[in-house]
């Protein structure tokens, strides 16, 4: 279900708010970068199934949360995560949960706590489960670890990275580790994405301000 705190934010006077949905956006650009063709077909714009629910699928997640939580029930039960409808929600927002925190280089425990904080407790997942869906993924998806060696490599050779729009994330030390490394990972894709938001998002926010005040 949507978060509470989305709904008491409420735009001041002459402004509005917006929630950018780019489409899977962090993914395909993670996809794209990876040279892999399979993945690279994945990020086109013309693709059109659900890449978190491919993943959920390949996964099993929806037998492996019977195991784990029990079977659902009824839209009625006093358990949220026992109700069809949430179940289903819940597996694939795992199955997302599960391809960003493999490309973005992130353990079990990790990806187990980002759920626990997206879902507001409602889904707690154990650690040695997360590694092994992880590490399945990545069997299944050998092009994230084609992405990760690529930015390695960049910033091993540079000491910085550099996206589309030439700018940089420096890595000013003497010895880069994992977390730099998972830093890299993200900072790619991430980066990509807001300078996005940045180009064309104030252009859209523009118009429908003049569209509310007309």
């Amino acid at each position: 279900p949507p978060s509470p705190v989305r709904e008491i934010n409420i735009p001041e006077k002459g402004h509005v708010l917006l929630e950018w949905d780019l489409s899977r956006v962090e993914n395909r650009l993670l996809f794209g970068m990876s040279g892999d063709r399979k993945l690279v077909r994945e990020a086109q714009p013309g693709w059109v199934r659900d890449s978190y629910q491919d993943v959920a699928d390949d996964l099993e997640l929806a037998g492996r949360f019977d195991e784990l939580f029990g079977p659902v029930t009824g839209e009625e039960d006093a358990r949220v995560l026992n109700r069809p409808s949430v179940r289903k929600l819940y597996v694939r927002q795992t199955g997302k949960r599960t391809l960003l925190a493999a490309g973005y280089g992130m353990q079990g425990e990790t990806m187990s706590t980002a759920i626990v904080l997206e879902t507001e407790g409602a889904l707690d997942l154990p650690a040695r489960e997360c590694d092994g869906w992880l590490a399945e993924l990545k069997r299944l998806k050998p092009g994230i670890l084609a992405y990760q060696a690529w930015t390695r490599g960049e910033m091993l050779q540079h000491g910085w990275l550099e996206n589309s729009w030439r700018r940089r994330y420096y890595f000013r030390v003497l010895r880069l580790t994992d977390a730099h490394y998972r830093d890299g990972y993200a900072w790619r894709c991430q980066s990509e994405a807001g300078v996005l938001t940045n180009q064309w998002g104030f252009q859209v926010a523009r118009r429908a301000l003049r569209g509310s005040e007309g």
